[in-house]
């Protein structure tokens, strides 16, 4: 297989795992790479649904089904509270500042670096509890989480587009 050919296999496998129906049919023609079908074939030869969305068939053994193990208990959450009210500046993130383990936690981390504030981080993945208690803290699903001054401000797309538009600044010079 020529490397043109590779490509287009590849960005025809990324554009159907993405959910882009148009860039996958488009590769399909111009590579001969079917598209995988709306509906399939069983053993037996019976039509299924295929389900073009991520997740686990209804009828999964629970085994393979995604297990909760932690539910942000009342010690968590009263150790997130305080963290937050006595840091001005705080960061929720995967890995430290000086090791971020998320690209998304590196880019907070450079972002307040950037404007030289001062602030403290936890990181979510050294404890499984943590990390799911700050979700359940902020009805936030993602980490990066930034607090400033006791308040949820964001993750990262929110706190880079405050330092795009000049509001992050402003909310630093406060708490400075």
């Amino acid at each position: 297989m020529t490397r043109a050919r590779e490509r287009d296999v590849i960005v025809a496998a990324r554009a159907h795992h993405h959910e882009r129906p148009h860039a996958s049919r488009r590769v399909a023609r111009r590579t001969g790479v079917p598209r995988l079908p709306d509906r399939g074939h069983d053993d037996r030869g019976g039509d299924v649904a295929v389900s073009r969305f991520r997740g686990f068939a209804r009828d999964s053994d629970d085994d393979f089904k995604p297990q909760t193990h932690v539910t942000g208990d009342d010690a968590i959450q009263a150790a997130i509270a305080t963290d937050v009210k006595e840091n001005k500046v705080l960061l929720y993130m995967k890995g430290t500042p000086a090791a971020p383990r998320c690209g998304f936690s590196n880019m907070a981390v450079q972002i307040l670096n950037f404007h030289g504030a001062s602030f403290a981080s936890r990181d979510v993945l050294s404890s499984e509890e943590l990390r799911a208690g700050i979700k359940t803290f902020t009805s936030w699903p993602t980490v990066p989480q930034v607090f400033i001054d006791g308040e949820f401000i964001g993750g990262c797309d929110i706190l880079r587009q405050m330092h795009d538009d000049g509001s992050l600044a402003k909310e630093l010079e406060k708490v400075k």
